[in-house]
């Protein structure tokens, strides 16, 4: 009978210590994942000092949307009624801010060229070049910094803009992916460069559209 009771005891506290170190590596991983989400980055495009009067700004959560359409509408919405749209999304290390450049579609008299219209695939450069979007790192170097002074490339890094597409079958993660490579590409540009550039996209479903008349581009056919 003794020896009974001893095997009860212990098993009962077996079990006890079994059920409190479960307790304990939970409630560490529960702390360690908030630790984790107190401390991620935070990045704004164009830049941070862009964010500095918030009184008309509209958020914008980027996983809470269908597809890169509904983004392209929201936006329109939201600058046709005078305020700035800010898109927001993460990955497990970082927070962005995206202020997109796009004016309202009603008072567009025409549509500005872009140099560079970045998909999820791939990348057209100087409106007749397509590469891979593996070349993603050159292809924001070259329009941002534009060392070799190509006209076809961006005259300054405040002055260029990036076009983003991504086709409307494609759920909304498909544009979060794309906008964590560019962003990502983006930061590692401006960090060898002091941090004096800035990144401004804007968002569009346009699939083509002609070159613009420019006598460099046409001695370059």
């Amino acid at each position: 009978m003794k020896t009974t009771h001893i095997k009860i005891v212990t098993k009962y506290l077996r079990n006890t210590l079994y059920i409190l170190a479960s307790i304990l590596i939970f409630s560490s991983c529960v702390e360690k994942t908030k630790t984790i989400g107190l401390n991620k980055s935070k990045f704004y495009y164009p830049s941070k000092s862009d964010f500095e009067n918030d009184s008309t700004i509209t958020q914008i959560t980027l996983d809470s949307l269908k597809n890169f359409n509904e983004l392209v509408d929201k936006i329109d919405k939201i600058v046709c009624t005078d305020s700035i749209p800010v898109i927001n999304f993460e990955n497990t290390q970082s927070e962005f801010k995206i202020m997109p450049m796009n004016s309202c579609s009603s008072e567009m008299a025409c549509f500005r060229p872009f140099l560079v219209t970045i998909s999820p695939d791939s990348i057209r450069i100087d409106y007749h070049k397509k590469i891979g979007i593996e070349n993603l790192f050159t292809a924001l170097e070259l329009n941002l910094l534009n060392k070799d002074k190509n006209p076809l490339h961006g005259d300054s890094p405040a002055k260029t803009i990036f076009e983003v597409q991504v086709d409307s079958i494609y759920n909304i993660k498909k544009t979060s992916d794309l906008l964590v490579k560019i962003v990502n590409s983006y930061n590692e540009l401006n960090k060898k460069n002091k941090d004096s550039l800035f990144l401004k996209i804007w968002f569009s479903k346009r699939k083509s559209y002609p070159p613009p008349p420019h006598s460099e581009f046409e001695k370059s056919e």
